[in-house]
């Protein structure tokens, strides 16, 4: 199972709530679908871009996961967090659908 996201457009914005229990150093790993109807995304945190840019999960071939994604360390507060996902232009080879698959978010206290 997975959130998967569908009919969004460019500038489209998916809000997802991400709890974290206790405050401290936390590293993000996130697991998505690609496929060849997938979109190019602007993720964040608070308001924070993660992935140093956008996020293109277009596949030509097959559907795949993207394996796991480093989304670097973040100091956290305990309560509920912001996650975004902004539509962008789509990979001009992809399908034009702009799906988002996201398959899990790991969140790992350090």
């Amino acid at each position: 199972d997975h959130l998967w996201w569908t009919g969004g457009k460019p500038g489209d914005v998916l809000t997802l709530a991400l709890p974290v229990k206790e405050k401290g150093r936390h590293r993000l790993t996130f697991v998505f679908t690609k496929a060849h109807d997938y979109g190019v995304f602007e993720i964040a945190l608070d308001g924070r871009p993660l992935f140093g840019g956008p996020l293109d999960l277009y596949e030509s071939a097959q559907v795949v996961t993207t394996g796991e994604l480093d989304a670097g360390e973040h100091e956290l507060d305990a309560g509920e967090h912001r996650l975004t996902f902004k539509i962008l232009a789509p990979n001009p080879a992809a399908t034009p659908k702009h799906m988002l698959g996201l398959d899990f978010i790991k969140v790992e206290r350090k």
